[in-house]
């Protein structure tokens, strides 16, 4: 859908739909990670990789996502 003429193109959401296919991803990657944890080195090892791993992605996607709307909204403030 396009917009009117000098309507800026922006997701009608605010969320970047690039960051929720790779939220996606990442999640399915990491139940992987932490089953083959499980199975490899007990449920200890598992709880530490979900420990570690599940905070450190929010902060880096979280991230991501903040530059990619302020990306977002300079690019169309900058179109006539």
């Amino acid at each position: 859908m396009t917009p009117p003429a000098g309507e800026p193109l922006q997701v009608p959401d605010g969320v970047p739909h690039d960051i929720v296919g790779t939220t996606a991803l990442i999640a399915v990657l990491l139940a992987l990670v932490i089953g083959g944890a499980w199975m490899l080195g007990g449920a200890i090892v598992a709880m530490v990789v979900a420990l570690v791993a599940a905070p450190l992605i929010i902060v880096l996607m979280s991230g991501r996502a903040a530059r990619e709307r302020k990306t977002n909204v300079d690019s169309q403030n900058a179109q006539p």
